[in-house]
Formats: structure tokens, C-alpha cells, sequence
């Protein structure tokens, strides 16, 4: 289960650096369906230097638990 929580925050990654970035807003959160089971994901940005926000992304089987969690550095646009 971990795997699958993995791949979501690499997608959820992948789509804030294109077509879904952050625009004002420091948190959001959603749900996304993988391998018929559903999957709770939370996002933060964090302003961390001039250059770079920090993203933090968490991934859980339900809303208050966290299965895997996701940190890097991300270039401000």
C-alpha cells in the first residue's frame, strides 16, 4: 500500500509543477482513486527561501492517517 501512496504524491507532485501549481494558497487537499481503493492526500507549501518553496505532500487510507509522506524543494515560478 505504501507503493501506491508513493506514486500519488509523485503524481501530485508532477501535476503542481504543470498544470495544477499553487496560486495563492498554502494548503489543499483531495482524493484519488488507485488500484479500486481510495487515497486521502494533503498538499503545504512553504515559503523557504527566495528561490524555493518547500512542498510537503501526505498520503493516507483515510483522512487522518499518513501512509506516506513526500518533502522537497521546489523553484518559486
Amino acid at each position: 500500500m505504501a507503493n501506491i501512496a508513493r506514486e500519488i504524491a509523485n503524481n501530485r507532485m508532477a501535476l503542481i509543477q504543470t498544470l495544477e501549481p499553487f496560486s495563492g494558497q498554502s494548503k489543499r487537499s483531495g482524493e484519488s482513486e488507485f488500484g479500486g481503493k481510495i487515497f486521502y492526500w494533503s498538499e503545504e507549501v512553504i515559503n523557504a527561501s527566495n528561490e524555493f518553496n518547500q512542498l510537503n505532500i501526505y498520503v493516507g487510507i483515510d483522512k487522518d492517517s499518513i501512509i506516506y509522506e513526500l518533502n522537497t524543494f521546489i523553484e518559486k515560478q
